[in-house]
């Protein structure tokens, strides 16, 4: 029922969508990091 109700809710979606970006922006820093 939850997963149900996550396809409805565009705040869990905006938040799933943050996560993403965060898990993206993290990896890049920790990238660039390792190429210094």
């Amino acid at each position: 029922m939850n997963h149900f109700c996550d396809n409805f809710h565009p705040i869990s979606r905006m938040t799933t969508i943050t996560k993403l970006i965060i898990l993206a922006s993290i990896s890049h820093l920790v990238v660039t990091y390792c190429l210094l």
